[in-house]
């Protein structure tokens, strides 16, 4: 059930999908539990990195990668690498900032991209 969501409320709805009543408390429980799933995935993820002796593609490289949500491939740069195995990748082209505000990048696996031939 709990399936990738991290909201309560959603998770909630799920439960009241079900036949179950769920109240505001249980919401916040639930909330709460998200979090806490997605800290420990998190943790996790970086020791595996760490013990796995992974190292992303250089920050300024230019790197491909197919967008989760068109399937289509896109080219950007990498602009930060986390130790969770991600990297941040500036993509112009799908309408992200560079300086100031707004979104700055997407996180994606390090296994999802490819260096371009013109890297």
């Amino acid at each position: 059930m709990l399936g990738r969501s991290s909201d309560g409320y959603e998770l909630a709805r799920a439960l009241d999908n079900l036949g179950y009543s769920p109240d505001a408390e249980l919401v916040e429980i639930l909330d709460e539990i998200g979090f806490l799933r997605l800290n420990i995935c998190s943790r996790l993820e970086e020791q595996w990195v760490k013990v796995s002796g992974l190292t992303g593609p250089a920050v300024g490289s230019k790197v491909q990668f197919k967008n989760v949500d068109d399937r289509k491939d896109y080219e950007g740069e990498v602009t930060e690498n986390k130790a969770t195995g991600k990297s941040i990748v500036f993509c112009q082209s799908l309408g992200r900032a560079r300086e100031g505000r707004g979104t700055h990048g997407l996180y994606i696996n390090w296994e999802n991209l490819q260096k371009t031939a013109h890297a």
